[in-house]
């Protein structure tokens, strides 16, 4: 079988990309899948909560992606396996550079492991430039942002560049993080809009007295306890919803025209 490539991307940093790529991590793991997931943001993300850190003696994804002679190194040599069973990652590196990785290197690195991983998760960069490389190799693209104006306008020109880069039918959706519940007179009807436009990646809600909403919004704190702290048990609901968001990821597309909706009213808002 070969691995299917998953970009968590956004242009604007600080919206959950490195906490919905340790939900994936979760949920893959909890099924057995085989999980690779790289760092590609210079601030580091996904290696260091996965509990893999900078060790000089061993590569790091700058040497495997752009190391040349003897300091190039091969990713199925730097793979380090993670405190999550069957997820593997390699220490990340502030030399990776704003513009990032071309997808002719990214494809040549990850071709001698598609083979040995059912799944290579790309935590990427929130810089246009860097995005072009996993955009174009990702099988399909996540798009996690925080609910407000400003998230929000962001998160609709990482859209807009996604159909730059030919990308947009491999857009898996939108995913909330981290919103407060429950949501305020600002959050909610931003909320209920991208719901209506059927934008988010799980669109089906719990049926939850509560919060009817609450299935569909995903929070850090569960990942980042169940990586660092010895013998947590990431909670029920919250491992559900993971495991909904993990198939959603890979088969959930948006309409089009929804998109063209959604982009047409933030570059409104912004106006």
């Amino acid at each position: 079988m070969t691995a299917r490539i998953i970009a968590v991307a956004n242009t604007k940093g600080g919206v959950g990309k490195t906490s919905l790529s340790l939900a994936l991590c979760q949920a893959w793991s909890k099924q057995g899948k085989r999980v690779i997931a790289l760092d590609l943001d210079p601030s580091a993300g996904i290696a260091p909560s996965l509990g893999i850190t900078h060790d000089p003696t061993h590569p790091a994804i700058a040497q495997v992606l752009f190391g040349r002679g003897e300091h190039r190194a091969r990713l199925v040599d730097a793979l380090v396996q993670s405190r999550l069973e069957n997820v593997w990652s390699v220490p990340a590196s502030p030399d990776l550079g704003p513009s990032g990785v071309a997808a002719t290197i990214l494809r040549q690195t990850l071709e001698p492991v598609m083979e040995k991983a059912d799944f290579i998760l790309l935590d990427c960069q929130p810089v246009e430039d860097a995005l072009q490389g996993p955009f174009t190799a990702a099988e399909r693209i996540v798009v996690p942002t925080k609910l407000d104006w400003n998230s929000l306008r962001v998160s609709a020109a990482t859209i807009v560049f996604a159909n730059e880069c030919e990308a947009l039918g491999r857009v898996a959706g939108l995913a909330a993080m981290d919103v407060r519940r429950p949501m305020n007179n600002e959050t909610k009807p931003l909320f209920e809009a991208v719901q209506h436009l059927r934008l988010w990646v799980h669109q089906n809600p719990a049926d939850d007295k509560d919060d009817p909403t609450d299935s569909v919004i995903y929070s850090s704190k569960e990942w980042l306890a169940a990586v660092r702290k010895p013998g947590y048990v990431v909670p029920p609901l919250q491992m559900a919803k993971a495991a909904c968001l993990a198939n959603e990821v890979l088969t959930y597309t948006p309409p089009m025209a929804c998109w063209q909706m959604f982009i047409r009213a933030m570059a409104r808002r912004r106006a």
